[in-house]
């Protein structure tokens, strides 16, 4: 079973796509999967923003 807040069991890799990624609770959800070490797809709906979310996880 899964604790509440926790992120799915890191015995597999992991491929995410988080909406949103360029600012506020999106840009946070980036961060928490890049430490966990997953494969992210940014979206938003627009440029701004992108950029520098994908530089902090690089």
């Amino acid at each position: 079973m899964q604790k509440s807040g926790g992120l799915p069991s890191k015995s597999k890799p992991k491929v995410v796509v988080i909406t949103g990624a360029s600012a506020g609770v999106g840009r946070a959800v980036v961060r928490r999967f890049a430490r966990e070490g997953a494969h992210i797809g940014l979206l938003a709906r627009g440029p701004d923003g992108l950029e520098g979310a994908r530089r902090e996880v690089e």
